[in-house]
Protein backbone atom coordinates (compact mmCIF):
# COMPACT_ATOMS: atom_id res chain seq x y z
CA UNK A 1 0.00 0.00 0.00
CA UNK A 2 1.39 3.37 -0.95
CA UNK A 3 0.11 7.14 0.73
CA UNK A 4 0.76 9.78 -1.84
CA UNK A 5 2.30 12.79 0.38
CA UNK A 6 0.88 16.37 -0.93
CA UNK A 7 4.09 16.60 -3.52
CA UNK A 8 2.69 13.84 -5.18
CA UNK A 9 5.49 11.97 -4.27
CA UNK A 10 4.55 7.81 -3.54
CA UNK A 11 5.55 6.63 -0.08
CA UNK A 12 6.11 3.40 1.60
CA UNK A 13 3.51 2.30 4.25
CA UNK A 14 3.92 3.29 7.98
CA UNK A 15 4.29 0.02 9.76
CA UNK A 16 2.13 0.96 12.73
CA UNK A 17 -0.49 2.48 10.58
CA UNK A 18 -4.08 0.69 10.97
CA UNK A 19 -5.58 2.15 7.72
CA UNK A 20 -4.87 -1.29 5.41
CA UNK A 21 -7.81 -1.67 3.75
CA UNK A 22 -9.82 -4.81 4.40
CA UNK A 23 -11.50 -7.30 1.46
CA UNK A 24 -14.25 -4.74 1.00
CA UNK A 25 -12.00 -2.02 -0.49
CA UNK A 26 -12.21 -4.62 -3.58
CA UNK A 27 -15.83 -3.48 -4.46
CA UNK A 28 -15.66 0.55 -5.93
CA UNK A 29 -18.68 1.89 -4.77
CA UNK A 30 -17.70 0.60 -0.96
CA UNK A 31 -14.09 1.71 -1.11
CA UNK A 32 -15.34 5.52 -2.33
CA UNK A 33 -17.66 5.58 -0.09
CA UNK A 34 -15.50 4.60 2.37
CA UNK A 35 -12.64 6.45 2.59
CA UNK A 36 -14.52 9.91 1.54
CA UNK A 37 -13.76 10.43 -1.69
CA UNK A 38 -13.92 13.84 -3.52
CA UNK A 39 -15.90 14.35 -6.80
CA UNK A 40 -13.17 14.31 -8.84
CA UNK A 41 -11.54 11.15 -7.23
CA UNK A 42 -15.13 9.38 -7.40
CA UNK A 43 -14.79 9.93 -11.49
CA UNK A 44 -11.31 7.91 -11.87
CA UNK A 45 -12.25 4.42 -12.92
CA UNK A 46 -10.07 2.67 -10.56
CA UNK A 47 -10.54 -1.18 -12.42
CA UNK A 48 -9.55 0.72 -15.90
CA UNK A 49 -6.15 -1.10 -16.68
CA UNK A 50 -4.77 2.07 -18.62
CA UNK A 51 -4.42 3.96 -15.10
CA UNK A 52 -2.20 1.50 -13.72
CA UNK A 53 1.75 0.55 -14.86
CA UNK A 54 2.58 -2.13 -12.77
CA UNK A 55 5.90 -0.66 -12.89
CA UNK A 56 5.40 2.93 -12.55
CA UNK A 57 6.32 2.90 -8.84
CA UNK A 58 10.12 2.67 -8.71
CA UNK A 59 12.22 1.53 -6.22
CA UNK A 60 8.73 0.54 -4.26
CA UNK A 61 7.65 -2.64 -6.48
CA UNK A 62 8.82 -6.24 -6.50
CA UNK A 63 9.61 -6.48 -9.92
CA UNK A 64 9.40 -10.63 -9.80
CA UNK A 65 5.64 -10.56 -8.16
CA UNK A 66 4.89 -7.46 -9.73
CA UNK A 67 3.17 -6.59 -6.28
CA UNK A 68 3.49 -3.74 -3.61
CA UNK A 69 4.59 -6.67 -1.04
CA UNK A 70 6.23 -10.19 -1.51
CA UNK A 71 2.67 -11.67 -0.21
CA UNK A 72 0.73 -10.04 -3.27
CA UNK A 73 -0.73 -11.75 -6.48
CA UNK A 74 -0.57 -8.68 -8.34
CA UNK A 75 -1.38 -5.06 -8.88
CA UNK A 76 -4.17 -5.43 -10.74
CA UNK A 77 -6.14 -6.82 -7.93
CA UNK A 78 -5.18 -3.60 -5.68
CA UNK A 79 -7.94 -1.41 -6.39
CA UNK A 80 -5.94 1.15 -3.82
CA UNK A 81 -2.49 1.53 -5.69
CA UNK A 82 -5.05 2.03 -8.34
CA UNK A 83 -6.10 5.07 -7.10
CA UNK A 84 -3.00 6.71 -5.30
CA UNK A 85 -1.56 5.86 -9.34
CA UNK A 86 -4.02 8.16 -10.31
CA UNK A 87 -4.31 10.90 -8.10
CA UNK A 88 -0.91 11.16 -8.11
CA UNK A 89 -0.87 11.59 -11.84
CA UNK A 90 -4.08 13.79 -11.18
CA UNK A 91 -1.35 15.85 -8.75
CA UNK A 92 1.41 15.96 -11.68
CA UNK A 93 -0.99 18.20 -13.42
CA UNK A 94 -0.24 22.28 -13.60
CA UNK A 95 -3.28 24.32 -12.59
CA UNK A 96 -5.40 25.46 -15.67
CA UNK A 97 -5.52 29.63 -15.90
CA UNK A 98 -6.71 32.59 -17.96
CA UNK A 99 -3.82 34.56 -18.45
CA UNK A 100 -3.85 37.80 -16.43
CA UNK A 101 -5.92 36.04 -13.74
CA UNK A 102 -3.81 35.73 -10.32
CA UNK A 103 -2.02 32.27 -9.28
CA UNK A 104 -4.81 31.06 -6.92
CA UNK A 105 -4.35 26.90 -6.45
CA UNK A 106 -6.92 24.94 -4.77
CA UNK A 107 -5.88 22.95 -1.63
CA UNK A 108 -6.23 19.84 -2.68
CA UNK A 109 -4.99 17.24 -0.56
CA UNK A 110 -5.23 13.39 -1.44
CA UNK A 111 -6.10 11.93 1.94
CA UNK A 112 -8.18 9.10 1.18
CA UNK A 113 -5.81 6.83 3.35
CA UNK A 114 -6.98 8.12 6.72
CA UNK A 115 -10.73 9.41 6.29
CA UNK A 116 -10.76 10.04 10.16
CA UNK A 117 -8.56 13.28 8.95
CA UNK A 118 -9.66 14.11 5.56
CA UNK A 119 -11.35 17.29 7.05
CA UNK A 120 -8.32 18.64 8.72
CA UNK A 121 -5.92 17.71 5.98
CA UNK A 122 -8.22 19.61 3.45
CA UNK A 123 -7.61 22.72 4.45
CA UNK A 124 -4.14 22.77 5.06
CA UNK A 125 -2.35 25.04 3.57
CA UNK A 126 0.46 22.81 1.94
CA UNK A 127 2.25 25.95 0.45
CA UNK A 128 3.18 27.89 3.20
CA UNK A 129 4.75 24.53 5.23
CA UNK A 130 6.67 25.70 8.25
CA UNK A 131 11.20 25.26 7.40
CA UNK A 132 12.91 23.90 10.02
CA UNK A 133 13.26 26.55 11.76
CA UNK A 134 9.35 26.71 11.71
CA UNK A 135 9.06 29.90 9.81
CA UNK A 136 6.82 30.05 6.84
CA UNK A 137 7.35 30.99 3.41
CA UNK A 138 6.29 34.32 4.14
CA UNK A 139 8.12 34.99 7.16
CA UNK A 140 11.18 34.20 4.95
CA UNK A 141 10.77 36.91 2.59
CA UNK A 142 9.98 34.62 -0.34
CA UNK A 143 8.00 36.72 -3.32
CA UNK A 144 4.55 36.64 -3.10
CA UNK A 145 4.09 35.66 -6.90
CA UNK A 146 5.50 32.16 -5.54
CA UNK A 147 2.76 31.69 -2.14
CA UNK A 148 -0.55 30.65 -3.68
CA UNK A 149 -3.71 32.19 -1.16
CA UNK A 150 -5.66 28.89 -1.07
CA UNK A 151 -8.96 29.57 -0.99
CA UNK A 152 -8.68 32.37 1.66
CA UNK A 153 -10.88 35.31 1.03
CA UNK A 154 -8.37 38.08 0.90
CA UNK A 155 -9.52 41.17 -0.34
CA UNK A 156 -7.97 43.12 -3.37
CA UNK A 157 -6.66 45.55 -1.07
CA UNK A 158 -5.43 42.84 1.69
CA UNK A 159 -3.62 41.05 -1.60
CA UNK A 160 -1.84 43.78 -2.74
CA UNK A 161 -0.60 45.32 0.92
CA UNK A 162 0.54 41.72 1.51
CA UNK A 163 2.71 42.12 -1.27
CA UNK A 164 4.09 45.56 -0.80
CA UNK A 165 4.92 44.09 2.64
CA UNK A 166 6.90 40.88 0.36
CA UNK A 167 8.64 43.92 -1.63
CA UNK A 168 9.42 45.84 1.26
CA UNK A 169 11.23 42.87 3.22
CA UNK A 170 13.06 42.05 0.06
CA UNK A 171 14.47 45.34 -0.03
CA UNK A 172 15.51 45.65 3.34
CA UNK A 173 16.70 42.84 3.07
CA UNK A 174 19.15 43.56 -0.25
CA UNK A 175 20.00 46.46 1.51
CA UNK A 176 21.90 44.22 4.47
CA UNK A 177 19.00 44.64 6.81
CA UNK A 178 19.34 48.26 7.27
CA UNK A 179 15.12 50.17 6.81
CA UNK A 180 15.02 53.43 4.78
CA UNK A 181 12.35 54.90 3.81
CA UNK A 182 11.40 53.18 0.35
CA UNK A 183 9.25 56.82 -0.87
CA UNK A 184 11.72 59.18 -0.89
CA UNK A 185 13.31 59.01 -4.16
CA UNK A 186 16.59 60.69 -2.22
CA UNK A 187 16.71 57.77 0.40
CA UNK A 188 15.96 55.51 -2.52
CA UNK A 189 19.16 56.94 -4.48
CA UNK A 190 21.18 56.51 -1.45
CA UNK A 191 20.55 53.17 -1.15
CA UNK A 192 20.94 52.50 -4.91
CA UNK A 193 24.16 54.60 -5.55
CA UNK A 194 25.41 55.78 -2.50
CA UNK A 195 24.80 59.39 -3.51
CA UNK A 196 21.58 61.78 -4.73
CA UNK A 197 20.98 60.61 -8.03
CA UNK A 198 17.47 60.41 -10.36
CA UNK A 199 15.53 57.53 -9.35
CA UNK A 200 12.69 57.57 -12.18
CA UNK A 201 10.96 55.16 -13.99
CA UNK A 202 13.58 55.41 -16.80
CA UNK A 203 16.20 54.92 -14.42
CA UNK A 204 14.80 52.11 -12.41
CA UNK A 205 14.09 49.87 -15.52
CA UNK A 206 17.38 50.47 -16.85
CA UNK A 207 18.93 49.45 -13.42
CA UNK A 208 16.63 45.97 -13.34
CA UNK A 209 17.47 44.72 -16.98
CA UNK A 210 20.92 45.11 -16.01
CA UNK A 211 20.26 42.90 -13.25
CA UNK A 212 19.74 45.04 -10.24
CA UNK A 213 17.24 43.04 -7.63
CA UNK A 214 16.97 46.69 -5.54
CA UNK A 215 16.10 48.72 -8.36
CA UNK A 216 13.30 45.89 -9.51
CA UNK A 217 12.11 45.95 -6.50
CA UNK A 218 11.91 49.46 -6.43
CA UNK A 219 10.44 49.88 -8.78
CA UNK A 220 7.37 47.52 -8.46
CA UNK A 221 7.10 49.10 -4.41
CA UNK A 222 6.04 52.06 -6.65
CA UNK A 223 3.97 50.07 -9.05
CA UNK A 224 1.83 48.56 -6.15
CA UNK A 225 1.43 51.76 -4.49
CA UNK A 226 0.14 53.58 -6.70
CA UNK A 227 -2.39 50.47 -7.49
CA UNK A 228 -2.79 50.57 -4.03
CA UNK A 229 -4.34 54.29 -3.82
CA UNK A 230 -6.35 53.19 -6.63
CA UNK A 231 -7.65 50.37 -5.06
CA UNK A 232 -8.97 52.34 -2.06
CA UNK A 233 -10.11 55.23 -4.34
CA UNK A 234 -12.17 52.18 -6.11
CA UNK A 235 -13.42 51.10 -2.90
CA UNK A 236 -14.37 54.43 -1.75
CA UNK A 237 -16.21 55.49 -4.86
CA UNK A 238 -17.99 52.06 -5.05
CA UNK A 239 -18.75 52.48 -1.49
CA UNK A 240 -20.74 56.13 -2.58
CA UNK A 241 -22.01 54.30 -5.30
CA UNK A 242 -19.86 55.76 -8.06
CA UNK A 243 -20.11 54.16 -11.36
CA UNK A 244 -17.09 54.84 -14.05
CA UNK A 245 -18.12 56.54 -17.08
CA UNK A 246 -21.83 57.45 -15.57
CA UNK A 247 -21.30 61.59 -14.86
CA UNK A 248 -24.76 62.18 -14.58
CA UNK A 249 -25.88 58.87 -13.10
CA UNK A 250 -23.57 59.83 -10.24
CA UNK A 251 -24.78 63.33 -10.13
CA UNK A 252 -28.12 62.11 -9.58
CA UNK A 253 -27.09 59.78 -7.13
CA UNK A 254 -24.77 62.66 -5.23
CA UNK A 255 -27.83 64.69 -5.32
CA UNK A 256 -30.33 61.91 -3.53
CA UNK A 257 -27.82 61.22 -0.65
CA UNK A 258 -27.12 64.99 0.10
CA UNK A 259 -31.24 65.13 -0.12
CA UNK A 260 -31.28 62.04 2.36
CA UNK A 261 -28.70 63.45 4.71
CA UNK A 262 -30.94 66.84 5.11
CA UNK A 263 -33.92 65.16 5.45
CA UNK A 264 -37.08 65.58 3.94
CA UNK A 265 -38.67 68.93 5.41
CA UNK A 266 -35.54 70.58 3.88
CA UNK A 267 -34.97 67.82 0.75
CA UNK A 268 -36.91 70.21 -1.92
CA UNK A 269 -34.31 73.39 -0.80
CA UNK A 270 -31.84 71.02 -0.96
CA UNK A 271 -32.39 70.52 -4.43
CA UNK A 272 -33.35 74.09 -5.45
CA UNK A 273 -30.14 74.86 -3.61
CA UNK A 274 -27.62 72.61 -6.19
CA UNK A 275 -29.92 72.35 -9.11
CA UNK A 276 -28.24 70.91 -12.09
CA UNK A 277 -24.69 72.10 -12.67
CA UNK A 278 -23.50 73.95 -15.52
CA UNK A 279 -20.59 71.25 -17.09
CA UNK A 280 -17.93 73.11 -18.70
CA UNK A 281 -15.77 70.64 -21.30
CA UNK A 282 -12.29 72.18 -22.27
CA UNK A 283 -12.58 71.20 -25.49
CA UNK A 284 -8.86 72.53 -26.66
CA UNK A 285 -7.18 70.00 -24.12
CA UNK A 286 -9.30 67.00 -24.88
CA UNK A 287 -8.48 67.12 -28.49
CA UNK A 288 -4.88 66.67 -27.86
CA UNK A 289 -4.99 64.42 -25.52
CA UNK A 290 -7.52 62.05 -27.73
CA UNK A 291 -4.68 63.27 -31.50
CA UNK A 292 -2.12 61.47 -29.03
CA UNK A 293 -4.04 58.81 -27.66
CA UNK A 294 -5.54 57.44 -30.70
CA UNK A 295 -3.57 56.41 -33.88
CA UNK A 296 -3.33 58.52 -36.98
CA UNK A 297 -7.45 57.45 -38.13
CA UNK A 298 -8.45 58.87 -41.55
CA UNK A 299 -11.57 59.29 -43.52
CA UNK A 300 -11.57 57.34 -46.76
CA UNK A 301 -10.82 60.35 -48.63
CA UNK A 302 -7.93 61.00 -47.09
CA UNK A 303 -8.95 63.84 -44.48
CA UNK A 304 -7.21 62.65 -40.60
CA UNK A 305 -10.24 62.00 -37.60
CA UNK A 306 -8.03 60.59 -34.92
CA UNK A 307 -8.71 63.59 -32.40
CA UNK A 308 -12.98 63.73 -34.21
CA UNK A 309 -12.86 59.91 -33.40
CA UNK A 310 -12.19 60.62 -29.31
CA UNK A 311 -14.02 63.80 -29.23
CA UNK A 312 -17.18 61.97 -30.40
CA UNK A 313 -16.48 59.14 -28.02
CA UNK A 314 -16.58 60.71 -25.15
CA UNK A 315 -19.30 62.72 -25.90
CA UNK A 316 -21.72 59.56 -27.14
CA UNK A 317 -20.87 58.36 -23.71
CA UNK A 318 -21.50 61.51 -21.96
CA UNK A 319 -24.47 62.37 -23.61
CA UNK A 320 -26.61 59.87 -25.22
CA UNK A 321 -28.36 58.62 -22.85
CA UNK A 322 -30.17 61.88 -21.76
CA UNK A 323 -30.32 63.26 -25.06
CA UNK A 324 -32.41 60.26 -25.65
CA UNK A 325 -34.39 61.07 -22.89
CA UNK A 326 -35.37 64.11 -24.13
CA UNK A 327 -33.67 66.12 -21.62
CA UNK A 328 -31.38 69.69 -22.75
CA UNK A 329 -28.31 68.97 -20.17
CA UNK A 330 -26.13 72.33 -19.55
CA UNK A 331 -23.22 71.29 -21.06
CA UNK A 332 -20.60 74.32 -22.83
CA UNK A 333 -17.53 73.47 -24.89
CA UNK A 334 -14.42 76.06 -24.26
CA UNK A 335 -12.35 76.37 -26.94
CA UNK A 336 -8.83 78.14 -26.96
CA UNK A 337 -8.36 80.83 -29.43
CA UNK A 338 -6.28 81.20 -32.22
CA UNK A 339 -2.50 83.24 -32.03
CA UNK A 340 -1.10 84.49 -29.14
CA UNK A 341 -2.66 85.92 -25.83
CA UNK A 342 -2.04 88.03 -22.74
CA UNK A 343 0.38 85.81 -21.24
CA UNK A 344 2.64 86.21 -24.23
CA UNK A 345 3.13 90.01 -23.79
CA UNK A 346 3.79 89.55 -20.21
CA UNK A 347 6.88 86.90 -20.69
CA UNK A 348 7.61 86.02 -24.32
CA UNK A 349 8.89 82.38 -23.11
CA UNK A 350 5.12 81.72 -22.27
CA UNK A 351 4.99 78.08 -23.89
CA UNK A 352 7.60 78.70 -26.38
CA UNK A 353 8.79 74.83 -25.42
CA UNK A 354 5.93 73.60 -27.40
CA UNK A 355 6.56 72.88 -31.37
CA UNK A 356 3.43 74.23 -33.79
CA UNK A 357 0.16 72.25 -33.76
CA UNK A 358 0.41 69.11 -36.36
CA UNK A 359 -0.40 69.98 -39.61
CA UNK A 360 -3.16 66.47 -39.41
CA UNK A 361 -4.74 67.47 -36.15
CA UNK A 362 -4.94 71.97 -37.74
CA UNK A 363 -8.40 70.96 -39.94
CA UNK A 364 -9.93 68.35 -37.17
CA UNK A 365 -11.18 71.57 -35.04
CA UNK A 366 -13.54 72.34 -37.24
CA UNK A 367 -14.51 68.59 -37.60
CA UNK A 368 -14.80 68.77 -33.79
CA UNK A 369 -17.04 71.92 -33.85
CA UNK A 370 -19.56 70.49 -36.80
CA UNK A 371 -19.36 67.19 -34.00
CA UNK A 372 -20.29 69.61 -31.33
CA UNK A 373 -23.29 71.43 -33.35
CA UNK A 374 -24.68 67.84 -34.43
CA UNK A 375 -25.09 67.00 -30.71
CA UNK A 376 -26.84 70.70 -30.24
CA UNK A 377 -24.12 71.74 -27.87
CA UNK A 378 -23.46 75.30 -27.23
CA UNK A 379 -19.08 76.49 -28.31
CA UNK A 380 -17.50 79.36 -26.36
CA UNK A 381 -14.38 80.76 -26.72
CA UNK A 382 -12.72 84.54 -26.28
CA UNK A 383 -10.04 86.45 -28.62
CA UNK A 384 -6.67 86.27 -27.34
CA UNK A 385 -7.80 84.56 -24.16
CA UNK A 386 -7.33 80.82 -23.23
CA UNK A 387 -10.19 78.19 -22.56
CA UNK A 388 -9.34 78.28 -19.28
CA UNK A 389 -9.81 81.77 -18.54
CA UNK A 390 -13.17 81.69 -20.21
CA UNK A 391 -13.77 78.87 -18.24
CA UNK A 392 -12.92 80.64 -15.10
CA UNK A 393 -15.08 83.56 -15.91
CA UNK A 394 -18.32 81.44 -16.75
CA UNK A 395 -17.47 79.90 -13.85
CA UNK A 396 -17.34 82.91 -12.00
CA UNK A 397 -20.89 84.22 -13.45
CA UNK A 398 -22.52 80.73 -12.36
CA UNK A 399 -21.78 80.57 -9.61
CA UNK A 400 -23.04 84.68 -9.16
CA UNK A 401 -26.11 83.61 -10.52
CA UNK A 402 -26.70 80.70 -7.92
CA UNK A 403 -25.79 77.54 -10.41
CA UNK A 404 -22.81 74.74 -9.63
CA UNK A 405 -20.30 74.50 -11.83
CA UNK A 406 -18.48 71.06 -12.98
CA UNK A 407 -15.24 71.57 -15.11
CA UNK A 408 -14.02 68.86 -17.63
CA UNK A 409 -10.52 68.92 -17.52
CA UNK A 410 -7.19 67.54 -16.27
CA UNK A 411 -5.68 70.76 -16.54
CA UNK A 412 -4.19 71.54 -12.91
CA UNK A 413 -4.33 75.39 -13.22
CA UNK A 414 -8.17 75.34 -13.39
CA UNK A 415 -8.19 73.09 -10.05
CA UNK A 416 -7.40 76.93 -8.62
CA UNK A 417 -10.73 77.62 -9.20
CA UNK A 418 -12.43 74.48 -6.95
CA UNK A 419 -14.18 75.26 -3.85
CA UNK A 420 -13.74 74.28 -0.54
CA UNK A 421 -16.08 71.69 1.45
CA UNK A 422 -19.51 73.04 2.56
CA UNK A 423 -19.58 76.39 -0.07
CA UNK A 424 -22.81 76.47 -2.17
CA UNK A 425 -23.04 77.00 -5.27
CA UNK A 426 -19.43 74.93 -5.57
CA UNK A 427 -16.99 74.61 -8.41
CA UNK A 428 -15.49 71.06 -9.23
CA UNK A 429 -13.45 69.60 -11.51
CA UNK A 430 -14.75 65.77 -13.28
CA UNK A 431 -11.58 63.89 -14.62
CA UNK A 432 -12.07 63.53 -18.77
CA UNK A 433 -11.72 59.62 -19.06
CA UNK A 434 -13.54 58.19 -16.03
CA UNK A 435 -15.98 61.04 -14.92
CA UNK A 436 -14.03 61.05 -11.68
CA UNK A 437 -14.86 63.84 -9.39
CA UNK A 438 -12.47 65.88 -8.47
CA UNK A 439 -12.78 68.07 -5.51
CA UNK A 440 -11.23 70.21 -2.70
CA UNK A 441 -10.09 66.95 -0.82
CA UNK A 442 -8.63 65.37 -3.74
CA UNK A 443 -6.48 68.62 -4.76
CA UNK A 444 -5.14 68.64 -1.52
CA UNK A 445 -4.00 64.94 -1.16
CA UNK A 446 -2.46 65.83 -4.72
CA UNK A 447 -0.42 69.16 -4.25
CA UNK A 448 -0.17 69.42 -0.44
CA UNK A 449 -2.41 72.51 -0.50
CA UNK A 450 -5.92 73.59 -0.68
CA UNK A 451 -6.95 75.47 -4.03
CA UNK A 452 -6.86 78.72 -3.32
CA UNK A 453 -3.07 78.97 -2.59
CA UNK A 454 -2.67 76.14 -5.51
CA UNK A 455 -1.06 79.08 -7.38
CA UNK A 456 1.81 80.15 -5.20
CA UNK A 457 3.03 76.17 -5.45
CA UNK A 458 3.25 76.46 -9.55
CA UNK A 459 4.75 79.75 -8.82
CA UNK A 460 7.29 78.53 -6.87
CA UNK A 461 7.85 75.26 -8.44
CA UNK A 462 7.08 76.35 -11.95
CA UNK A 463 5.00 74.57 -14.78
CA UNK A 464 7.30 72.57 -17.53
CA UNK A 465 4.05 71.88 -19.79
CA UNK A 466 3.42 76.03 -19.86
CA UNK A 467 7.59 76.63 -19.85
CA UNK A 468 7.09 78.50 -16.39
CA UNK A 469 10.60 77.99 -14.94
CA UNK A 470 9.53 78.72 -11.03
CA UNK A 471 12.33 78.53 -8.53
CA UNK A 472 15.70 76.41 -8.91
CA UNK A 473 15.70 73.78 -6.83
CA UNK A 474 12.28 73.68 -5.68
CA UNK A 475 9.81 71.26 -6.57
CA UNK A 476 6.04 71.00 -5.72
CA UNK A 477 6.57 69.19 -2.33
CA UNK A 478 8.82 71.50 -1.05
CA UNK A 479 6.53 74.34 -2.44
CA UNK A 480 3.51 73.38 -0.30
CA UNK A 481 5.30 72.53 2.67
CA UNK A 482 7.03 76.86 2.17
CA UNK A 483 2.90 77.82 1.48
CA UNK A 484 1.96 76.31 4.29
CA UNK A 485 4.25 77.31 6.85
CA UNK A 486 4.73 80.90 5.79
CA UNK A 487 0.58 81.09 4.36
CA UNK A 488 1.24 82.11 0.65
CA UNK A 489 3.57 83.72 -1.61
CA UNK A 490 3.89 87.38 -0.66
CA UNK A 491 4.69 86.52 3.19
CA UNK A 492 7.15 84.06 2.01
CA UNK A 493 8.92 86.60 -0.40
CA UNK A 494 9.41 88.99 2.75
CA UNK A 495 10.29 86.48 5.37
CA UNK A 496 12.97 84.69 3.47
CA UNK A 497 15.62 85.36 5.88
CA UNK A 498 13.56 82.64 8.19
CA UNK A 499 14.22 80.29 5.90
CA UNK A 500 16.90 77.80 7.65
CA UNK A 501 17.88 75.55 4.17
CA UNK A 502 20.92 78.06 3.13
CA UNK A 503 20.34 77.02 -0.49
CA UNK A 504 16.93 77.02 -0.80
CA UNK A 505 16.96 80.56 0.73
CA UNK A 506 19.67 81.99 -1.61
CA UNK A 507 17.49 80.35 -4.77
CA UNK A 508 14.21 81.90 -3.36
CA UNK A 509 15.85 85.04 -2.84
CA UNK A 510 17.77 85.03 -6.05
CA UNK A 511 14.33 85.00 -8.01
CA UNK A 512 12.34 86.82 -5.86
CA UNK A 513 11.51 89.55 -8.92
CA UNK A 514 10.03 87.01 -11.42
CA UNK A 515 7.77 85.02 -8.95
CA UNK A 516 5.24 87.80 -8.98
CA UNK A 517 5.53 87.29 -12.65
CA UNK A 518 5.43 83.59 -12.30
CA UNK A 519 2.41 84.05 -10.41
CA UNK A 520 0.36 86.38 -12.90
CA UNK A 521 0.96 83.57 -15.32
CA UNK A 522 -0.58 81.00 -13.58
CA UNK A 523 -3.29 82.88 -12.28
CA UNK A 524 -6.76 82.47 -14.19
CA UNK A 525 -8.62 85.38 -15.85
CA UNK A 526 -12.04 85.50 -13.95
CA UNK A 527 -12.88 88.63 -15.29
CA UNK A 528 -13.00 88.39 -19.61
CA UNK A 529 -16.25 90.60 -20.84
CA UNK A 530 -19.13 89.03 -22.31
CA UNK A 531 -19.02 90.76 -25.54
CA UNK A 532 -15.46 89.49 -26.02
CA UNK A 533 -16.85 85.55 -25.81
CA UNK A 534 -17.92 84.25 -29.14
CA UNK A 535 -20.95 81.75 -28.63
CA UNK A 536 -22.29 79.67 -31.06
CA UNK A 537 -25.36 80.14 -29.32
CA UNK A 538 -27.20 83.58 -28.65
CA UNK A 539 -26.45 84.49 -24.61
CA UNK A 540 -30.00 85.64 -23.65
CA UNK A 541 -30.20 87.89 -20.95
CA UNK A 542 -31.06 85.73 -18.32
CA UNK A 543 -27.18 85.18 -18.64
CA UNK A 544 -25.25 81.75 -18.00
CA UNK A 545 -27.74 80.01 -16.27
CA UNK A 546 -30.02 80.14 -19.80
CA UNK A 547 -26.62 77.50 -21.28
CA UNK A 548 -28.62 74.40 -22.33
CA UNK A 549 -28.29 71.97 -25.14
CA UNK A 550 -30.57 72.83 -28.12
CA UNK A 551 -33.17 69.83 -28.49
CA UNK A 552 -31.60 66.39 -30.07
CA UNK A 553 -32.42 66.04 -33.18
CA UNK A 554 -31.10 62.31 -34.15
CA UNK A 555 -30.98 62.43 -38.11
CA UNK A 556 -28.56 65.28 -38.05
CA UNK A 557 -26.27 63.39 -35.61
CA UNK A 558 -26.83 60.01 -37.83
CA UNK A 559 -25.80 62.43 -40.80
CA UNK A 560 -23.04 63.55 -39.41
CA UNK A 561 -21.76 60.34 -38.26
CA UNK A 562 -22.30 58.86 -41.38
CA UNK A 563 -20.42 61.66 -43.44
CA UNK A 564 -17.47 61.20 -41.34
CA UNK A 565 -17.84 57.32 -41.07
CA UNK A 566 -18.10 57.44 -37.73
CA UNK A 567 -19.74 53.87 -37.50
CA UNK A 568 -19.64 53.35 -34.15
CA UNK A 569 -21.41 56.45 -32.67
CA UNK A 570 -23.68 56.36 -35.89
CA UNK A 571 -24.68 52.24 -35.25
CA UNK A 572 -25.29 53.28 -31.74
CA UNK A 573 -27.93 55.58 -32.26
CA UNK A 574 -29.46 53.50 -34.76
CA UNK A 575 -29.88 50.69 -32.28
CA UNK A 576 -31.12 53.53 -30.24
CA UNK A 577 -34.19 55.01 -32.52
CA UNK A 578 -34.99 51.15 -33.06
CA UNK A 579 -35.49 50.48 -29.94
CA UNK A 580 -37.37 53.62 -29.14
CA UNK A 581 -41.21 52.50 -28.36
CA UNK A 582 -43.85 53.70 -31.11
CA UNK A 583 -46.26 56.51 -30.75
CA UNK A 584 -48.86 55.52 -29.22
CA UNK A 585 -52.18 55.95 -31.94
CA UNK A 586 -54.70 58.44 -30.71
CA UNK A 587 -58.32 56.74 -29.24
CA UNK A 588 -60.44 56.42 -31.17
CA UNK A 589 -63.76 58.32 -30.37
Amino acid sequence: IFRVNPKGDPQPPDDSDDSTPDESDHDVETFRSKYQLTPRQRSVPIHSPEIVDPDSFDGHADSETGGDRPNDTGVENRPIIRMAQAIQDELRQKPVREAGTPYMRSKYVPSFLQPEKTKSMATTNWFDEPSPDNSTRTERGIPLETTSYGNSALSRHDTIKEKIDHVTAQIYQLNGGKKFNINSPKQVAIALFGENQSTNKDVLEALASNGNEMAACVYKFRALSRELKREVKRMDQAEKGFRTNDYFGNLARERRTEMSAQGTSSAGQVAVAHGEPLLLIDASAYIFRSYHALPPLHHSDGTPTGALHGMVKMLQRLLLGRLFRGERPRVVLVFDSKGPNFRHELYPEYKANRGPCPEDLIPQFALVKEAATAFGLPQIEAEGYEADDVIATLAKIAVKEGVAVDIMSGDKDLMQLITEPNVEPAINMVDPIRFERVGHDEVVTKWGVGSKRLGDVLALAGDAADNIPGVPGIGPKIAASLINEYGELDNLISSTDEIRQAKRRESIIENAHNLSLYRKLVTLDEEIPISKMTCSLPLKQKGIRSLRMLDFDPDKLINFCRGMELRSCENQIDKRLRARPAPKSPPKL
